[in-house]
C-alpha cells in the first residue's frame, strides 16, 4: 500500500500533496504503508503505483470550491466531472493515466484526496486556507492508508 503525494512545492498551493506526505513520513506511516514523493506525476505515476496493493494519491486540485476544501475521489471519478471541465487533479490527466494503467494491467485500487488550491504562483509555502487543511488531511490519509493496508475496502467517504 502506497501513499503518493504529487506537487511542486515551488508553486505555492501546488505543493500541498508533497507537504502532506512529508508530514505523514515524519509522523511515521502506518504499518505496511510506503510514503512516496511522486513529484509532478504524469505517466511516471504508473511506475510508482506498480506493485502496490492500493494507492492513496494526495494532490492539489481545482474543483470550484473554497480554497482548502478537501475532496475524496475514487477510480474513474478522478477523470473529472461529466461535461468536460477537465481533470480535477493538477498533476495528471487521471482518465488517461488510469486508462493506460488498466490497459497495461498495472492499476491497483486508487483513492485520491484533492485539496482546492487558492494560489498557484511561484514561491514556497501554502496559502493560509490550504495550510489549515493539512493537519486534518494527514490524519484522514493515514486512516485511509491504514484501512487499505489492512484489507478494508473503504475508510472514508
Amino acid at each position: 500500500m502506497r501513499v503518493i503525494g504529487l506537487g511542486n512545492p515551488l508553486m505555492g498551493d501546488d505543493g500541498v500533496g508533497i507537504r502532506v506526505v512529508e508530514q505523514l513520513a515524519a509522523a511515521g506511516p502506518p504499518p505496511g504503508v510506503e510514503v512516496v514523493d511522486g513529484g509532478a506525476g504524469g505517466l511516471a505515476l504508473l511506475d510508482e503505483m506498480d506493485g502496490a496493493g492500493g494507492v492513496v494519491l494526495v494532490d492539489a486540485g481545482s474543483f470550484w470550491a473554497a480554497p482548502g476544501t478537501v475532496r475524496r475521489v475514487e477510480g474513474d471519478d478522478l477523470a473529472g466531472p461529466p461535461g468536460g471541465r477537465g481533470p480535477l487533479s493538477s498533476h495528471l490527466d487521471p482518465g488517461f493515466v488510469l486508462a493506460v494503467g488498466r490497459g497495461l494491467g498495472r492499476l491497483p485500487p486508487v483513492v485520491a484526496y484533492l485539496v482546492q488550491v487558492g494560489s498557484v504562483t511561484p514561491g514556497v509555502g501554502l496559502s493560509p486556507p490550504v495550510a489549515r487543511a493539512v493537519p486534518g488531511l494527514v490524519r484522514r490519509v493515514a486512516a485511509e492508508a491504514r484501512a487499505l493496508a489492512g484489507g478494508a475496502r473503504r475508510a472514508f467517504r
